[in-house]
């Protein structure tokens, strides 16, 4: 388990201040988020507000579960942002990521 239990209610407290609803945010934080912490030592990887929008995907269909759980780990992977971000050419669209639930290279 993370040694800063506080860090992860802040975390889980600031994936609700960004907009997910309390019960999904829950499930993602007690899941995929800290199964990549253990992972990954102990870092939460994913900013909360990226992890509220990914939860908002899920939870309005736009991207399955599990497509959302592959997400998860590209975010992580690259610090809670798509490549575009990175390059500072954001892809801006209604789906924030491609059309297989992958972020946009």
């Amino acid at each position: 388990m993370l040694h800063g239990d506080r860090a992860v209610a802040d975390y889980y407290e600031g994936v609700v201040h960004a907009g997910a609803e309390a019960k999904a945010a829950a499930n993602w934080v007690m899941g995929e988020v800290l199964a990549d912490a253990k992972d990954h030592a102990e870092a939460l990887r994913v900013p909360p507000g990226s992890l509220a929008q990914l939860i908002g995907l899920v939870k309005g269909g736009t991207l399955s579960h599990q497509a959302g759980k592959r997400v998860f780990t590209e975010l992580a992977n690259r610090g809670g942002r798509s490549a575009h971000d990175r390059r500072g050419t954001r892809r801006h669209s209604s789906r924030g990521f491609d059309g297989r639930g992958r972020v946009g290279d």
